[in-house]
């Protein structure tokens, strides 16, 4: 069982770092963070967390920049 999760861990953190698209949805509206949650790989869904946290820190900067650098 723990060499199919590490699998899967390797599998999700290959596809991310080439370029999956994270917000991308299925038929259902799910997206990877729907799916990472249900998983009950811990590590699958902190990576997922991780890597949408820095999404989302770098799309703040990207706001602050592009508005003068006033607060939002």
């Amino acid at each position: 069982m723990v060499a199919i999760e590490k699998e899967q861990f390797r599998t999700v953190c290959f596809l991310i770092r080439n370029g999956a698209d994270l917000f991308l949805m299925d038929d259902r509206y799910d997206m990877a963070l729907d799916y990472a949650l249900r998983s009950e790989c811990g590590e699958i869904r902190g990576f997922v967390e991780h890597v949408l946290a820095m999404i989302e820190e770098e799309e703040q900067k990207k706001m602050l920049h592009r508005c003068g650098r006033c607060h939002i």
